[in-house]
């Protein structure tokens, strides 16, 4: 595809009456974006978070015991998303982790239903692609909770989804880890997400780029202005380093998971390589406040981008010495983090799925290892396996 435009939100925190209030809000952005012509629409990490309150009131998940009709399902949910104000639902509003626990635990299909529905009739309503503000979901009645973006298309069709590799801490209780990062093939180019702190990971980009991504998503909710800082500057390093377009939306103001800690700040921003960028930063576009919400939408080029691949110097993804790389195979067939390395050098290689060898004298090991083998596709064929564990190649349209 030739120049398109895409549009990145940056999505204030709001506690609303009713999911009919959210939509009325989500679809105030995709309007905006439509009037400056976007193709693509980036919404942002847990944006759907705030739905929780009213559909935990409207679930009466605050009450000590259940009806029967309770015990069985919540009938009519989906269709209920547009019903009227929930009683109470201002006054549950004192964080939100226990009752998003409870409603998917215990509402599962309906709350994955009502997320597909919402954004699925949404992208079919402004006829654009649509990157779903990402949110925790059950795929399955026996599924564990993950935490996970989808794509949708003009048609309103499910293009691909991706899941969150790295969970924060206040996930690891009750959110499992992504195994799999997906190239997603869109009507503007092949894009890829990483949701979060999965941006602080090069190897993260890195495989995507081997995918064929030319488009890079962040969808971020970031707790201070620190964490937004690191995030920020890694989402610039995996853009230039890997010479991709990058798409950051942010979500900003109260954190529902703790309304006493810090807020969420952000700046969401359209990024490109630096060499490419008007003042040299990497930014080609930002929203101006780290506190306020706002949306911001450029007209970009993937072919300017491809032309800029063979003309840029250094030219990076051309002079990688393939050869240097090689200890990395070792590292990452081992499946030991930097800090298990570092303070167990001699521990024993841990078998796949494994990590109790791994763990031996790591003041900071986690109790899952990374299923990351190898970032290096071209070495030798039994890499290329390994690799093939995390690489999940979506077959191209060259029509």
């Amino acid at each position: 595809m030739g120049d398109f435009v895409v549009s990145t939100v940056q999505q204030q925190v709001k506690i609303y009456e009713t999911p009919l209030a959210y939509q009325a809000d989500m679809f105030r952005f995709l309007e905006m974006a439509q009037a400056k012509g976007a193709q693509l629409v980036v919404l942002p990490a847990l944006s759907p978070l705030v739905l929780i309150p009213p559909l935990a009131a409207r679930a009466k998940l605050d009450q000590p015991e259940k009806d029967r009709e309770g015990k069985r399902g919540l009938p009519g949910f989906v269709g209920k998303l547009l019903g009227k104000k929930p009683a109470g639902s201002q006054a549950k509003t004192r964080g939100v982790k226990e009752a998003l626990i409870k409603l998917l635990d215990e509402y599962p299909g309906e709350i994955y239903d009502a997320y597909i529905d919402l954004f699925s009739a949404a992208a079919l309503k402004y006829q654009t692609t649509i990157v779903a503000g990402s949110f925790y979901l059950r795929e399955g009645e026996d599924a564990p909770p993950i935490h996970v973006s989808y794509v949708f298309g003009p048609d309103g069709m499910v293009l691909g989804r991706q899941e969150k590799i790295h969970p924060a801490n206040e996930e690891e209780s009750f959110c499992q880890a992504g195994e799999f990062l997906q190239a997603i093939d869109t009507p503007v180019g092949r894009l890829g997400i990483l949701i979060q702190e999965d941006v602080l990971y090069p190897e993260c980009g890195r495989i995507l780029a081997y995918n064929g991504v030319e488009i890079l998503i962040n969808l971020t909710a970031s707790i201070g202005q620190p964490r937004h800082n690191q995030i920020r500057h890694a989402f610039l390093a995996r853009v230039d380093e890997n010479g991709l377009l990058g798409a950051q939306s942010c979500l900003v103001g109260k954190n529902l998971f703790d309304l006493d800690g810090q807020s969420l700040v952000g700046q969401a921003a359209l990024l490109q390589p630096f060499q490419l960028s008007p003042h040299g930063n990497g930014i080609l576009a930002e929203v101006e406040d780290v506190n306020l919400e706002g949306l911001i939408a450029r007209s970009v080029s993937i072919e300017g981008l491809k032309d800029y691949w063979t003309q840029a110097r250094p030219r990076l993804r051309q002079r990688m010495h393939m050869a240097a790389y090689q200890p990395l195979v070792k590292a990452y067939r081992q499946q030991r983090t930097l800090d298990q390395v570092y303070w167990n050098p001699d521990a024993p290689e841990a078998r796949r799925g494994d990590n109790r060898g791994a763990e031996e004298g790591s003041a900071t090991s986690r109790t899952q290892s990374s299923p990351i083998h190898s970032i290096d596709a071209s070495i030798d064929a039994q890499t290329q396996s390994e690799a093939n564990v995390l690489i999940s190649p979506v077959a191209r349209d060259d029509d």
